[in-house]
């Protein structure tokens, strides 16, 4: 194996997300209790044998709705960043390839920048109203146009490149020349940035769920479980430390894996992923 791809934060992002992998397919069979079934005996219990993480106000177990919590978030940001990934490369390398199109839908992608994605998560789940798919829709809206920038800019340095030219020179038709020769050196920094975008993605769940605007009871959630937690935040710690934790082991996970990848596929590069969108804007 190269060495570059024996990096310590590598590897280490790589078992960590296998972690939360194994751990979101398997809930059911690593859970300890169903996560909501109450044990009112064992209300706001701490960590013990029984429940590793202690129990919340209604006798659930904080570890199996942790473990089951994981399947919402996990999903969702892996789901939703495919979904704006492929939607900006396509826009993105269409405005570098097709220069009319250029301007037209780099100016959409600015009207999308000039939001917080939050505000516009906030607009679309106010419009929509709480769902799963209004939940998808509000996590994409704001998502994809980093990725169209990034590809914009990749694809304008490839279409300009020797064998590109003597590609089409040959004859070959617009949707060749994308998908043989420019999409290939596209996807390496979209995949970095996508990476670290699962983590920003899982905490855009919890914040929502945070606000009451994401995934909706009885389904467990982090962001849900971490407000719940805060009142007892003085007698019962447990609850909402243990979702906070939770939330910062994924998203170290994904940023230790798009870190790394981006020095392994690019190791000549000391660009930051967010440096890169600055380069790309």
């Amino acid at each position: 194996m190269p060495a570059k791809w024996r990096r310590p934060g590598l590897i280490a992002g790589v078992v960590l997300c296998l972690c939360l992998a194994v751990c979101a397919i398997f809930a059911p069979a690593i859970a300890p209790h169903s996560p909501d079934k109450q044990h009112l005996a064992h209300r706001l219990e701490g960590p013990s044998a029984e429940f590793p993480l202690g129990a919340d106000k209604l006798g659930r177990c904080v570890a199996s709705r942790l473990l089951y919590g994981l399947r919402p978030s996990l999903g969702l940001a892996v789901s939703v960043t495919l979904l704006v990934a492929v939607v900006g490369v396509v826009l993105g390398v269409t405005a570098a390839y097709f220069r009319p199109l250029d301007a037209l839908l780099m100016r959409i992608a600015d009207c999308f920048f000039a939001f917080p994605g939050i505000v516009m998560a906030l607009l679309a789940i106010s419009i929509l109203g709480p769902g799963m798919v209004s939940l998808v829709i509000a996590l994409a809206l704001p998502g994809w146009p980093k990725y169209a920038r990034v590809a914009r800019s990749v694809a304008l340095g490839l279409r300009e490149q020797g064998y590109v030219e003597a590609t089409r020179a040959i004859g070959a038709g617009p949707v060749y020349v994308l998908r043989r020769c420019i999409l290939p050196g596209v996807l390496p920094p979209v995949a970095t940035i996508a990476t670290l975008g699962i983590g920003g993605k899982i905490i855009q769940v919890a914040a929502l769920g945070f606000l009451g605007l994401g995934v909706q009871p009885p389904t467990p959630e982090w962001g849900t479980m971490l407000i719940k937690g805060l009142p007892m935040l003085g007698t019962a710690p447990h609850v909402a430390l243990s979702a906070t934790t939770a939330i910062a082991m994924s998203v170290l996970a994904f940023t230790l894996l798009g870190e790394s990848l981006r020095d392994a596929l690019d190791p000549r590069s000391g660009l930051t992923a967010w440096s890169q969108l600055q380069v790309a804007a």
